[in-house]
């Protein structure tokens, strides 16, 4: 009988798979959660672009913002993003200015600095988000980019 209990203590059969699958409960979640992170790092990138390709865009064409927006749009093709364009002068001590070519738009700096500015968001879903539910937080992230320039003219 001591023989039978000793062997069936030293016995291994099965110890590997019951291993495996308690450690697959850790691994899982964060090979998803790295995925995910990628995931959300892409789009961020994206957006980042679509702005920048929104202003370069306005820059050359300052009073053009629904062409800014549709540049914006079109740069990030698998995203699915939202642009705002607006442009503004301002003087170059900063302050804000009338986008006129007079000379007396701005005191003692001459004429105003016309800029152009981008905005592209996107909302985010993680591929985590029955999880996130269940803990009760947002299970979508809003993300968004700007980019400023000054227009050419």
């Amino acid at each position: 009988m001591r023989q039978r209990i000793r062997r069936w203590i030293h016995e291994t059969e099965g110890s590997n798979l019951i291993e495996t699958a308690l450690l697959s409960l850790v691994l899982m979640p964060m090979l998803v959660g790295a995925v995910d992170y990628g995931r959300a790092y892409y789009i961020a990138i994206e957006l980042t672009a679509a702005a920048h390709a929104g202003a370069m865009y306005g820059s050359q064409n300052p009073t053009d913002t629904g062409g800014m927006e549709t540049a914006a749009q079109m740069n990030a093709t698998d995203v699915a993003i939202t642009a705002t364009a607006m442009s503004s002068c301002e003087c170059y001590d900063g302050s804000a200015s009338a986008c006129t070519a007079a000379f007396d738009a701005c005191p003692d700096t001459g004429n105003p600095v016309r800029l152009v500015q981008v905005t592209a968001s996107a909302t985010y879903t993680p591929m985590l988000s029955l999880f996130l539910d269940f803990i009760h937080l947002s299970s979508s992230i809003p993300l968004s980019a700007q980019a400023q320039m000054r227009a050419a003219y």
